[in-house]
């Protein structure tokens, strides 16, 4: 299938456009040969990347790409030019979405401090990545291996021959299909796993290990797992919104969501701070106004040295 062909037909397809019969050749022709199966993961990555803009043409994003190529030579295997092609592409059209490494078959994600990312991985599962988050995914014969730091919420394409493993920057998730929200990012030391749907299986750096079921949150803060139920509802653009809701949460918990949120990192002068429970709903505030907000409603006192910020005052005990 000629280049040109295989980039309007993963134009179709991820438009929804493409016909059955033409599915199905693609498919074939993708399964005929390793070749095949990269050079339509490569053109499917450049083809995303065209999607920042508001309504992506395909014949017309293959004619700036086809431009972009035309100086490399076509005796040099795919794989040697298209990611120079693929970042040349993605710049000129202002793209920031994801551009694929090219050893190992990693894919890379990253999102700024005021995006949410959504997209799909190779293998079917759905991602948004929260703000101040990166993500690789590589899947090899055994398994599907994401390394992540930030916030994100996964909807799990279900393959028990390929377990998903996320490797956090202090706990690990295993899973085989489920959907949950999974926050660790390294400048905090703590984490978060919230279960909408399935089972999880939470592994902390010291080995500690939970089972979380649908309707539970476990919360790791370096040293151990508290599991406890939850209404979960991890809702499609729910990341996007920047909606922040607490009944009756624990601090540590709401500290990690905020983290995720600010980019920032929060301390506890003591350690039973963390214990406290909050009540409460963060739309649109900016950081200052937060933390006014648990000040007055906690009776905590907050100081801010660069991105990290300390709460001092009353102690709390768990109940």
């Amino acid at each position: 299938m000629e280049s040109a062909e295989l980039f309007r037909r993963i134009g179709d397809r991820e438009k929804g456009l493409l016909s059955a019969d033409e599915q199905l050749e693609l498919q074939n022709w993708c399964a005929a040969s390793e070749e095949n199966k990269l050079e339509y993961e490569q053109l499917l990555a450049i083809y995303r990347a065209s999607e920042d803009l508001e309504a992506p043409d395909t014949d017309v994003s293959w004619k700036k790409l086809e431009f972009t190529l035309k100086s490399k030579s076509a005796k040099k295997p795919i794989s040697s030019w298209v990611w120079a092609a693929a970042a040349v592409f993605a710049i000129s059209f202002g793209a920031m979405w994801l551009v694929p490494l090219p050893q190992s078959d990693t894919m890379a994600f990253a999102s700024g401090a005021n995006e949410v990312k959504t997209f799909s991985l190779p293998d079917g599962t759905e991602v948004e990545l929260n703000r101040n988050s990166t993500l690789k995914y590589k899947m090899d014969d055994h398994k599907r291996l994401v390394e992540f730091d930030g916030e994100a919420v996964f909807r799990v394409a279900k393959d028990a021959e390929h377990p998903f493993h996320i490797n956090g920057s202090t706990t690990q998730i295993e899973v085989l299909g489920t959907r949950f929200r999974f926050t660790d990012r390294k400048e905090s030391g703590k984490a978060l796993v919230e279960v909408e749907e399935g089972k999880v299986r939470f592994t902390a750096a010291n080995q500690t290990e939970k089972i979380l079921l649908a309707g539970n949150t476990g919360l790791f803060t370096g040293d151990k797992i508290v599991v406890h139920a939850s209404q979960v509802n991890l809702a499609p653009g729910s990341l996007e919104s920047g909606l922040l809701e607490f009944e009756d949460t624990r601090l540590a918990e709401v500290a990690i969501r905020l983290e995720a949120k600010y980019g920032v990192t929060i301390q506890f002068s003591q350690p039973d701070m963390a214990l406290c429970r909050f009540s409460g709903t963060f739309a649109n505030q900016n950081l200052e106004q937060v933390l006014q907000i648990l000040e007055t409603t906690l009776g905590f006192e907050s100081s801010q040295n660069g991105d990290t910020i300390t709460f001092s005052g009353k102690t709390c005990t768990d109940e």
